[in-house]
């Protein structure tokens, strides 16, 4: 777990663009620090947090046995020893890492050697011979990789700080309104895009090259491998012992583990199979504004389990102090409110410790969203199906709050288009209807439009064969490009590295196939998982209802002494401003009453807010 850079520029400055990237990346790997110059116009930059093989012989960026290819690597490959005995057998390694077998795994395969790889990864490897970088990232993307390319230069980043700090001098006020819609919607940027329009993200999955005598990038290989193709295939024994097997290849480290543990179903699961052969450290954080029945169930899976459980508090939280932290993580906006906690557990975790083992993914490997039961039904329902504009949707959705919201999805699941409900689905943040409501109409027409709605509603119809089909894959995307990045950016600015196997890529394999019957139905969600909790004797958590991690929002919004940072919005120089009408805001945030009802549309312009005034305005 590291960060990486690179710098091709021919402009003079080259290292003092690549010692700019190296700053920002030195959270993400504290250990090491190296910078090498590998062309005249070309420098590789590492920050290395050491997990495997703790010793300076593994620190980068590597060299192969060629003589001709380099690589800075971030992530973990915990089936290394097999790769290396069994395809590699013939090599003398010099580390006793995973970095090495990636490298001479490429050199001696080329890019399918990744096909072989289980963990997670974001790469740049250069060869001499052929003049070209080639920027990677696996197919979940749990690392991050970001790169800019204009003319003659092209640098490559795992953090967006320095990139951002380096080509704001030549476009400050470049700001992509295509990926902006995106967020405003749902809270996070996807695909490529970034805040900055010419900064770009590689996606999952990917293999971009860059011809550095030609000055192109091209994109070679593309994710085939993380998608759901449901079948009739089921073996409910494999389930267990694939999770039992992707916990042990997690336990690789020449450092200490810690384990999260809500209470919950994913947590507990891993815990308990992760007992079975040794005492484990537990951690649980909570809140006394929004505590609840996982306080207690935390407590009762750990004396089950015989951990040595840590308690964390939360509450040492202000509104403006979880602006700046967002800022200082993310550095672009990003409204997923659940990364404060997640940043003040894994904050105190890593004191302690360097790996923390999660049950991050399950919910989208598994079915755990209750929008799956939704999709289910979807593909029993056939035949008439309204067609009404989607603002209307919205519109009419919003009217309605009066009914419950399970009601109001059953009707809307009879009469509407498929597209158009898995649209409805993310109502929270400014969608098609709020944006035309609230927006400027010169903004809306020409940047904040339909069109993200409407591309994202031909993604899903595209993403398989049935609803339900669809549904997994599209929240599969949303993995990606939210909750990864979440959980990436506030465990890697603690220097702390987060395992989730039920991410596993055999694990993944195996579910992609099943008969999703197996998994959900109209009653019931994540049925293989509470059936291996009641075969381990925890089946009392099945009882209790899922909750997500996070903090009671709308509770710090409404507080008085926070009144003041929410009327920033009405700056006449704020981006809201520039965007929104004032008298829509101001009713918005005039009282309690509306402050609850919006919090988090009120969420996401604070936090936009805030990146404008600290990077653009």
């Amino acid at each position: 777990m590291c960060g990486i850079a690179g710098v091709v520029s021919n402009c003079g400055d080259a290292f003092n663009k690549i010692n700019t990237l190296l700053k920002f990346i030195i959270n993400r790997g504290p250990d090491a620090q190296k910078i090498q110059k590998i062309e005249q116009n070309l420098f590789l930059a590492h920050s290395r947090l050491s997990i495997i093989d703790l010793n300076v012989r593994s620190n980068q960026p590597m060299k192969g046995r060629d003589d001709i290819s380099y690589i800075v690597f971030n992530g973990e490959i915990y089936n290394f020893k097999e790769l290396k005995n069994t395809y590699l057998n013939s090599i003398s390694f010099k580390t006793q890492g995973d970095t090495e077998v990636l490298l001479e795994g490429i050199i001696k395969y080329g890019f399918n050697f990744l096909e072989k790889i289980r963990g997670f990864f974001s790469f740049a490897f250069y060869d001499k011979k052929k003049n070209k970088i080639f920027l990677a990232r696996d197919p979940i993307g749990k690392k991050p990789l970001y790169y800019y390319h204009f003319n003659e230069e092209f640098y490559f980043s795992s953090d967006l700080h320095g990139l951002s700090k380096i080509i704001l001098e030549k476009h400050r006020k470049n700001i992509n309104f295509y990926g902006l819609s995106h967020y405003l919607w749902k809270g996070y940027f996807h695909d490529e895009n970034t805040i900055y329009k010419n900064i770009k993200s590689v996606i999952p999955g990917e293999v971009l090259e860059y011809d550095l005598k030609k000055k192109r990038l091209t994109t070679i290989k593309k994710n085939k491998s993380t998608s759901f193709s449901f079948k009739k295939i089921y073996n409910s024994k494999k389930v267990k012992n694939l999770l039992i097997e992707a916990i042990k290849y997690r336990k690789v480290s020449d450092v200490n583990i810690s384990y999260l543990l809500s209470g919950g179903i994913d947590s507990s699961l891993i815990c308990k199979l992760a007992s079975e052969d040794e005492i484990i450290d537990t951690y649980y954080a909570y809140s006394k504004k929004d505590q609840s029945q996982f306080d207690e169930l935390s407590n009762m899976v750990s004396k089950n389990i015989k951990s040595n459980h840590n308690i964390l508090e939360i509450d040492n939280l202000d509104l403006e102090g979880m602006l700046k932290k967002n800022f200082q993580i993310f550095h672009e906006p990003f409204a997923d409110y659940s990364s404060i906690p997640s940043y003040l557990i894994y904050e105190k975790i890593s004191k302690k410790t360097k790996v923390a083992i999660s049950g991050d993914g399950a919910d989208e490997v598994f079915g755990g969203y209750q929008d799956y039961k939704i999709f289910f039904l979807k593909d029993l329902l056939k035949g008439f199906k309204l067609n009404i504009n989607l603002s209307s949707i919205y519109k009419l959705f919003d009217e309605l709050k009066i009914i419950p919201k399970k009601y109001l999805y059953l009707l809307f699941s009879i009469f509407l288009k498929e597209g158009d409900l898995y649209n409805l689905l993310f109502n929270g943040g400014w969608n098609l209807h709020f944006r035309e409501k609230y927006m400027h109409e010169i903004s809306f027409k020409n940047s904040f439009n339909s069109n993200i709605e409407n591309d994202i509603k031909k993604k899903f119809i595209d993403c398989g064969k049935s609803s339900l089909e669809r549904s997994f894959n599209s929240y599969l995307e949303r993995l990606k490009f939210d909750f990864m990045v979440k959980v990436d950016r506030t465990s890697m600015i603690n220097a702390l590295e987060v395992r989730c196997p039920f991410l596993d890529s055999n694990i993944f394999k195996e579910k992609k196939i099943t008969n999703p019957k197996k998994m959900v139905d109209l009653f019931s969600s994540k049925k293989e998982l509470k059936e291996i909790l009641n075969q381990l004797g925890l089946g009392y958590i099945n009882k209790f209802k899922k909750r997500g991690f996070s903090i009671p929002l709308h509770k710090y919004l409404c507080e008085k002494k926070n009144r003041e940072l929410i009327n920033t919005l009405l700056d006449q120089n704020s981006i809201v401003m520039e965007h929104f009408k004032k008298e829509k805001i101001e009713s918005m945030i005039s009282n309690e009453s509306n402050i609850k009802q919006n919090f988090f549309r009120i969420w996401i312009l604070l936090v936009l807010n805030f990146w404008h005034e600290k990077t653009i305005r």
